[in-house]
């Protein structure tokens, strides 16, 4: 367990989501002890997150207590991301990683593909049966329903939904390199691989290649896993109905004879 006094946050990640966040992530986890914060894992355990970390109301010291105690030296994706600049005021020594795609474009397309499609206008959790997927994964309802009604994330979903996806990310490219001084700031590629980001955060690069995931088709099927499990549970709920309704008449007709 990390200390005040010993514990070094390493990285802030400001990319934009479908960056290759994911792939940083786990590239930072790698090279450094600790924990990177991620909305993968955030959804799984968000409560302190969204008590101590995102909103604007809450403390300098429980905002950074949160990492400290927790043991997260990095962040990289969504919501991390979006708390960028309050991150470097509270860790200002820590390195900063801008992740971008080729083409804005490209990042459009993945963001309609993915993301949006998650939590925006068409969410497939608001489909029918979809939000019985919520049953098995409260925690995950619950982080889902904060970021669908905070203003700092749904701007960026608005945005692509709403065709200024590309100027979006152009102002988002250019606050960050106006906001993080040079020669703190790395713009990377994850197509780039190690050398790049390595040479960068003083680190050996490691045996391996450079990790690849979360790709569009990962959502593909989770929003797939999500339909299957809804419909199971629709459907078990459905026959549970059926054989209650059956055995109920029974035993009635039997006690009536």
């Amino acid at each position: 367990m990390s200390t005040k006094d010993d514990f070094k946050f390493h990285v802030i990640g400001n990319g934009l989501p479908r960056t290759g966040t994911f792939s940083l992530m786990t590239a930072l986890e790698m090279l450094f002890p600790g924990d990177c914060m991620h909305m993968y894992k955030v959804m799984d355990n968000p409560d302190q997150v969204l008590q101590h970390v995102l909103p604007d109301n809450s403390t300098d010291e429980d905002f950074k207590n949160y990492f400290i105690s927790n043991n997260v030296t990095c962040g990289v994706d969504a919501p991390f991301n979006l708390i960028y600049k309050r991150a470097l005021k509270e860790f200002p020594e820590a390195k900063v990683v801008l992740t971008v795609r080729d083409d804005p474009e490209k990042w459009v397309k993945s963001m309609l593909d993915t993301v949006c499609q998650a939590h925006g206008k068409n969410s497939h959790y608001k489909k029918f049966p979809n939000f019985l997927y919520y049953w098995y994964y409260p925690k995950r309802k619950q982080a889902n329903a904060y970021m669908d009604n905070w203003p700092k994330f749904m701007e960026i979903v608005d945005s692509v939904e709403n065709g200024k996806g590309v100027e979006f990310y152009n102002n988002w490219l250019e606050d960050v390199k106006s906001t993080v001084p040079a020669d703190q700031l790395l713009i990377f590629n994850v197509k780039q691989g190690w050398k790049p980001l390595c040479e960068f955060l003083n680190v050996p690069i490691p045996k391996g290649p450079f990790p690849r995931a979360n790709d569009s088709n990962e959502f593909v099927n989770s929003r797939r896993r999500v339909a299957r499990i809804s419909w199971a549970t629709l459907l078990t709920l459905f026959g549970l109905t059926v054989f209650t309704g059956v055995a109920t008449t029974y035993l009635v007709n039997k006690y009536v004879e």
